[in-house]
């Protein structure tokens, strides 16, 4: 997007500096998550907004996956979720502790809100599941929390049209900086 009152900026938030009081509007969608230091990454967000700019978080969180009514549809996501993030040293099941987190950090009007997906065996959402279980098999198996067995009848669970299951929750959280 070429606008002269737009500038969008690539940028490492755990390493990079930026000038402080310098932007807007700060924006992230589903990145901390993969983080170790999310609330340093939080704050440095919200301290390189200018006087009056606004900050807008949103990340995954998959609790509504443990309401779902397949034990082991339940079983297969909570391993396959904490198998991709256990490398980072985090977790998916966190973004429901970002409204307190932000409340605390002195933005005023803040807001938020989530919604979760709905997700039906044979679904686009419910073949990416799928598919990122084949990338994550090995891995899975060796962390024991599910046996090759469950790994085999999952994708079959996630390809039958009879199946309904909640897939992941999207928190969003937002603040203008008063100062």
């Amino acid at each position: 997007m070429n606008r002269p009152n737009f500038e969008a900026i690539k940028h490492d938030i755990t390493v990079d500096s930026l000038p402080e009081s310098g932007f807007d509007f700060v924006h992230s969608r589903w990145l901390l998550h993969h983080l170790r230091k999310s609330e340093l990454a939080i704050r440095r967000m919200v301290d390189v907004l200018r006087p009056g700019g606004w900050w807008m978080l949103e990340e995954v969180d998959f609790f509504p996956v443990h309401r779902s009514t397949s034990q082991l549809y339940v079983d297969f996501m909570v391993a396959l979720t904490g198998n991709i993030v256990r490398a980072s040293g985090c977790d998916c099941f966190w973004a429901r502790s970002l409204p307190g987190l932000v409340a605390g950090m002195g933005l005023r009007q803040v807001g938020g809100e989530g919604d979760f997906s709905v997700l039906q065996g044979g679904s686009p959402v419910a073949e990416v599941f799928s598919l990122t279980a084949e990338q994550m098999r090995e891995r899975m198996i060796e962390s024991e929390e599910l046996g090759a067995d469950w790994l085999d009848e999952a994708p079959r669970l996630l390809k039958s049209p009879d199946v309904w299951a909640f897939g992941a929750g999207s928190v969003a959280i937002w603040g203008q900086r008063t100062d």
